[in-house]
């Protein structure tokens, strides 16, 4: 299958997902979150994947949701109904990483922010470089959490530390 907002690879039994939009940070669109699900049918019917390995192009892992985007949908005069397909798509992407019966590692780097913060959350292992900043960010935008941050940052972290990133982004 050929895409356009990630790559995609077998290689040796070990899948590579790369989100592909390294000019926004790797920021999530309707077509990469499309993209994210469909490549995830394709592992889960691959019995020759052994592992996934989801990382970001460029200079982050993935910045979260494209803030343009949003911001084009809610000046919209329908927001809810340009919203709500898309972030449906993003917790059926998200909830496959998570069930998964195959082990998924997400390779950290630059940015991993919001939703991107949170699809890393979903992974089984997370490597993050030293120098990853991590942040959720859905504060500064006066949004709640995503994609099972608040289920999952808990249950990693530990409630304090999960309060703590969700109060101040």
């Amino acid at each position: 299958m050929n895409y356009e907002n990630i790559l995609f690879k077998v290689d040796k039994n070990i899948a590579h997902l790369t989100l592909n939009r390294p000019e926004s940070l790797n920021a999530l669109n309707e077509g990469m979150i499309t993209e994210i699900g469909q490549a995830m049918e394709e592992v889960q019917k691959n019995d020759d994947v052994r592992v996934l390995v989801i990382s970001g192009s460029g200079n982050a892992f993935c910045a979260g949701g494209d803030v343009r985007v949003m911001k084009q949908a809610v000046e919209s005069d329908t927001p809810a109904k340009l919203l709500k397909e898309p972030l449906q798509a993003l917790n059926r992407a998200a909830s496959a990483i998570r069930n998964l019966p195959k082990p998924v590692i997400a390779a950290i780097h630059g940015v991993a922010s919001g939703a991107g913060f949170n699809l890393a959350l979903c992974c089984d292992l997370r490597i993050a470089a030293l120098s990853t900043q991590f942040s959720q960010a859905f504060i500064k935008i006066g949004l709640v959490p995503d994609t099972g941050g608040t289920y999952l940052l808990p249950r990693i972290v530990g409630l304090a530390k999960a309060a703590e990133l969700f109060f101040t982004g």
